[in-house]
């Protein structure tokens, strides 16, 4: 790279319109009042074939068939509604294991950012012995319904003779760019992050230095700690509605103090109790669905082997109740030992044994007694034009025909009601749906939320607000009033304060079109790599930026990898900051990079 003088070129062309847009989030609370059975239907599984377990109900992170086209020995974690299933690819060294998404049978890897390697010698009295290994991994831990994982993964360390001398650091990875966010960058040691909302909050632990944090990460990348004066937090399990279950223990005493609890949409603990059947003293909670209904296990610490199945939820008075699933279930027969997986419907899946000579463990499928509502989440929008929008919605129809429909209109009252693409939905998988809104008016703000009813009930997803971006004649009827008529002044190629930036650049990059504009690219020299960083707004139709690189200003401009690599995609309200690197093998001492404004002529 010339550092003397690294080089940035700007290029306008014109291409068929491409629009950028950003959702603001108004998000209100969802119910976490629990829908619970009063009994269950028990249907014994055990042993059965893939096409008996494909007719089972649908569970987020109980996968009992490998997804087509999964690697060999693909460790399933969870599956969102649109089919992608995230986990692990075991890899034999040298090969390193991976986490995986599989989707349609194709498999995306997600690599570590690094890993350790380590290796000893070892004397046995006449021979020596040489061990060597590399720890690398990146399991990917859950998905939701935008596709998004979350997960951890090595990072790079010294090599010595330990193979636990390894760190990690927590991911959230986005399979359609590959961008791989460290949630953890302060992290030394261990880390996890356990589960993952389709709102985009994350929950894991870590190890930093000389203490241990616990977090929630909000999709706007805010992270909040869960912290208590002696005890050491762990969070298990999420929802929706913000809801997070966990348990914190107190190690400082001779006899551990295990307290499970909950959280909504705070870091703020409030303590819920265990069933009182055998008094045991500590738990683990497995899953924790859309209505708030919590199940897992629990058990004395000293005989972790015998374990009870536990559902837990706040009744009608908010107080949360345990209830050990053997005291409320007709089981015959069978011992309830483990709730391994609840969905939104209330269906458990639940680990048990035969009350008989050798205790064979078995597999079973527990059905309500009465269904619930559906549940219903509205997305953010996609496809946002200056007079269109698509509207998105998650939907669970908890095994009823369901409706759906969009209200939508300029504030919360609502103007009008769009019915969702595709008519009437059942079963128990998460359905996406969406609705398509057209002659809506540029640079405008809407209200929207999703409605699901069925016989069980409505429910109504959080109120949502979207504002359609400029187009240019709007834009410039702003900046120039009477005068955007006038070609020289308003023209899209028109540079009225001589900045050099006309007046497609000055729409496309948020610049103003009345006053000089400096800095507006942040250019660097990091690691040898020419490296660009450049704030614009989202709300924009019809103008994308594109990057390319080159070793010569004559080309050729390339893009991708060998030529250019995102580094980094961070959002702030309406403004979106992306930094770029040059991505050329070897050492190249001449690079350049090369931002297009691709804009539709007006």
């Amino acid at each position: 790279m010339n550092n003397s003088a690294p080089h940035l070129t700007r290029n306008q062309s014109v291409k068929y319109p491409f629009a950028l847009s950003l959702a603001s989030l108004l998000l209100l609370a969802l119910s976490t009042g629990a829908q619970v059975a009063e009994t269950y239907l028990i249907t014994d599984i055990t042993g059965w074939t893939s096409n008996q377990l494909a007719t089972l109900p649908w569970f987020a992170h109980w996968i009992p068939i490998q997804p087509a086209g999964a690697p060999s020995g693909f460790s399933p974690h969870a599956r969102n509604g649109s089919g992608a299933v995230a986990g692990e690819d075991p890899g034999y060294y040298p090969t390193p294991a991976r986490g995986a998404v599989v989707q349609n049978g194709a498999t995306t890897f997600i690599p570590a950012w690094g890993g350790h390697s380590w290796s000893y010698w070892v004397f046995d009295g006449s021979d020596w012995h040489y061990y060597w290994g590399r720890v690398e991994h990146s399991p990917a831990m859950d998905i939701n319904a935008l596709g998004l994982v979350a997960g951890h993964a090595t990072i790079e360390t010294p090599h010595n003779s330990s193979p636990l001398d390894y760190d990690e650091h927590a991911y959230l990875y986005d399979p359609a760019t590959g961008l791989k966010t460290d949630l953890t960058p302060d992290g030394t040691g261990y880390a996890r992050a356990y589960r993952l909302n389709d709102l985009g909050v994350v929950i894991g632990n870590y190890a930093g230095g000389s203490n241990y944090f616990t977090f929630r990460r909000e999709p706007d990348g805010t992270m909040n700690f869960f912290t208590h004066p002696v005890a050491t937090v762990q969070p298990m399990v999420l929802n929706n509605a913000g809801l997070v279950a966990g348990i914190h223990t107190t190690y400082t005493v001779s006899n551990r103090i295990v307290v499970p609890w909950v959280a909504s949409n705070s870091t703020v603990m409030t303590p819920i109790p265990l069933p009182p059947q055998g008094s045991p003293n500590t738990c683990t909670f497995t899953e924790l669905n859309q209505h708030g209904l919590l199940v897992g296990w629990a058990n004395k610490m000293t005989i972790p082997w015998e374990t009870t199945a536990v559902r837990w939820y706040a009744n009608a008075s908010g107080n949360w109740v345990a209830e050990d699933l053997n005291e409320i279930v007709d089981a015959g027969n069978y011992i309830l030992d483990r709730v391994v997986a609840v969905n939104d419907a209330g269906y458990l899946i639940v680990a048990a044994h035969l009350d008989t000579e050798g205790q064979p463990p078995r597999t079973l499928l527990l059905t309500p007694d009465v269904l619930p509502p559906p549940t219903a989440l509205t997305l953010p929008p996609i496809s946002l034009t200056a007079t269109s929008v698509v509207l998105r919605a998650q939907v669970n129809a908890c095994d009823n025909a369901t409706t759906v429909q969009f209200p939508w209109g300029l504030s919360e009252s609502y103007i009008a009601t769009n019915p969702a693409v595709g008519g009437a939905i059942t079963g128990t998988v998460p359905t996406l749906v969406t609705c398509l809104l057209t002659n809506l008016q540029p640079h405008t703000t809407y209200h929207c939320r999703v409605r699901a009813q069925n016989s069980r009930g409505a429910t109504l997803g959080q109120d949502l607000t979207f504002t359609t971006p400029y187009d240019y004649p709007t834009w410039a009827a702003e900046k120039f009033g009477a005068a955007v008529t006038n070609e020289a002044v308003a023209g899209p190629w028109a540079d009225p304060d001589g900045d050099g930036w006309n007046n497609t650049a000055e729409f496309a990059l948020g610049l103003e079109p009345d006053g000089f504009d400096a800095d507006v690219f942040q250019i660097r020299d990091e690691l040898g790599r020419l490296t660009l960083t450049v704030t614009h707004p989202l709300d924009r139709a019809g103008v994308a930026l594109t990057f390319a690189g080159a070793t010569n200003v004559a080309g050729p401009w390339l893009s991708g990898p060998g030529a250019t690599a995102l580094v980094n995609v961070t959002r702030n309200g309406n403004l979106e900051t992306v930094t770029v690197r040059t991505d050329f093998p070897g050492d190249q001492p001449r690079q350049f990079l090369r931002m297009s404004i691709e804009a539709m002529q007006p």
